[in-house]
């Protein structure tokens, strides 16, 4: 009886030290992500800024009548999917925060 005790302790550390070395590894991927996830919000926000200003010139260049309707929208095009890139960054931040608190258990 005791033999059999012993394996069945044996079998639940074993399967306690499995999980906890699941749980390292979502942790470690989630703080990944999440450093990942920041550095693009940060680069997104370059994009952006220099397609806003690329706009902004443009308009100005198409104002004093140095610039086609198309570049106008070509740069405005361009903004747009900058700022998507960064919406879409942000999400990729919001769920790798997600993910490091769902391994730790948290709400």
């Amino acid at each position: 009886r005791i033999d059999e005790v012993v394996a069945q302790l044996r079998a639940a550390r074993a399967r306690t030290a499995d999980q906890e070395q699941q749980i390292y590894l979502e942790l470690v991927q989630a703080l990944n992500q999440r450093d990942t996830a920041r550095q693009r919000q940060e680069l997104t926000a370059l994009i952006v800024r220099s397609a806003q200003e690329s706009l902004d010139l443009v308009n100005e260049r198409y104002r004093i009548g140095q610039a086609a309707a198309v570049e106008v929208t070509d740069a405005q095009v361009a903004l747009t999917r900058a700022q998507a890139d960064q919406v879409k960054a942000r999400f990729e931040y919001l769920t790798a925060i997600a993910q490091i608190k769902h391994a730790l258990g948290e709400e």
